[in-house]
């Protein structure tokens, strides 16, 4: 790429100076809390009181602070910064142009350089490239992470996701309508050595051609009035861009692929939300999909997260207009939460998993990609009543952890509790509802369908007779 010679000398120079995501981690967390809320102060106060040598580096590419070059890291190649992009220099002082994140999720062996916007005192612009957040750190961790051989970002960003990718794919595609993300992900990926990608500028799908084995996604699925953000502003009315994505995606993916999606969906008064998507995941051939539900906001809520986001929290104006669109929709809540896919195997004949959804909000945290996995996997082994009766359903000991303590019906915990003393569930049954003072059909049903639940989320395993 253009500058390489320069990307070298500032890559070599970062490293050296050990700046590292580590390195953010030994700030104070207040400090750290403040800057991601949009307060420099503290963390570039933090930064001109440090001793470490990559402390200016911190100040400059992280934190957006302009110093003087005496207070500058000696020995850092200030002009090869400015060269690529990251800093001007002049009068004396290194002012900051863009902001420069160190990361180290696994993947990564060592410390990547992702490339994005510094947050402007005012509104944001609408060519605005976002650093990575909590959403592109949700998606990461969704990721499955096999060696393949082609994988999609679609809405690249700041190429957080293509640099996670390029670690396991022989061939990365990355996309986005704004060049000036397509330009932040071709830099993200030199500063950090990573394999080079097919970097593209494209809205969705236009253009894309070929399957892939992995499609990934944090698209802009903010429902607004109008399109201000390109980053966030969904190009759809309503919640209409995660069905196209899931039309997309599913169209895309090779037999056996995945694809790991984010959005968001309305809650439409009077209506069950499940009633509403799961529509777009019954018209998906040959694919099974598991939407999940992290948060639901109720409309004010929503409107006032995403204004603060924008650096608009005080636009009356724009929130009326935002709570009228949302209210003419029938909105009482927008829920947020995550898409898996998977394509079926073209040599495994048996029917697809059938696609769910569910409630996860109550889960202790965000499922990795193996977990992600494991959720089909167990759907696909989930026993029948014969089998269930006729053998002896265990508590698993490497159930998944992310989940949570779930709660289990008196007459499932009755037969954890005795399993032991019987060869067969079915032996037990008049021992269970005699204990319990229960009919025998109603244990009968609440043995099925708990260890139907419990199978499907990994919880427990049936032990044959």
């Amino acid at each position: 790429m253009r500058g390489s010679r320069a990307v070298t000398q500032v890559r070599t120079a970062l490293r050296a100076a050990g700046f590292s995501e580590s390195l953010l981690h030994s700030f104070t967390p207040s400090a750290l809390t403040a800057f991601d809320a949009g307060a420099p102060h503290d963390l570039r106060q933090e930064c001109a009181a440090s001793n470490h040598p990559a402390a200016s580096l911190v100040a400059v590419l992280y934190a957006g602070a302009t110093i003087e070059t005496t207070s500058a890291t000696p020995d850092f190649p200030w002009t090869a910064a400015a060269d690529i992009g990251l800093v001007h220099l002049r009068d004396g002082r290194i002012h900051p142009r863009l902001r420069l994140t160190p990361v180290s999720p696994p993947p990564l062996t060592s410390d990547g350089f992702v490339v994005s916007d510094h947050l402007p005192p005012g509104p944001l612009p609408d060519d605005h490239v976002m650093a990575p957040g909590g959403s592109s750190r949700t998606l990461a961790r969704l990721t499955p992470r096999q060696p393949i051989d082609r994988a999609l970002d679609l809405g690249c960003g700041s190429g957080y996701q293509t640099l996670l990718l390029a670690q396991h794919a022989a061939h990365v595609v990355a996309t986005d309508p704004n060049p000036r993300a397509c330009a932040a992900t071709a830099l993200t990926l030199a500063l950090s050595a990573a394999p080079p990608a097919q970097v593209r500028q494209t809205s969705l799908f236009d253009g894309i051609t070929g399957d892939f084995d992995l499609i990934v996604s944090s698209p802009p699925f903010v429902m607004a009035p109008s399109r201000e953000h390109t980053y966030r502003d969904s190009p759809f009315p309503a919640d209409g861009l995660l069905p196209a994505l899931l039309t997309g995606g599913a169209a895309r993916l090779r037999p056996g692929g995945w694809a790991v999606l984010l959005g968001s969906w309305l809650h439409v008064q009077a209506q069950d939300w499940p009633q509403r998507v799961q529509p777009w995941l019954a018209d998906l051939p040959d694919t099974t999909a598991w939407l999940a539900e992290r948060e639901r906001l109720p409309v004010p809520d929503y409107v006032d997260l995403w204004l603060r986001d924008a650096h608009r929290a005080d636009d009356h104006a724009q929130r009326t207009a935002w709570l009228a669109y949302l209210e003419d929709l029938g909105a009482a809540a927008v829920g947020v939460g995550w898409v898996a896919l998977h394509r079926t195997h073209a040599d495994r004949p048996s029917p697809p998993v059938p696609s769910w959804c569910e409630d996860v909000s109550t889960a202790a945290a965000v499922p990795s990609g193996a977990d992600v996995l494991a959720e089909f996997a167990q759907r696909r082994s989930v026993p029948n009543a014969a089998a269930i009766l006729h053998g002896r359903p265990r508590l698993n000991p490497a159930a998944p952890t992310w989940r949570g303590p779930i709660g289990v019906p008196s007459a499932l915990h009755w037969w954890l509790a005795h399993s032991d003393d019987y060869l067969t569930m079915s032996d037990a049954l008049s021992d269970c509802a005699s204990a319990l003072s229960e009919d025998h059909a109603d244990v009968l049903v609440a043995w099925l369908t708990g260890v139907c639940e419990l199978c499907e989320k990994g919880f427990v395993t049936l032990e044959p007779h």
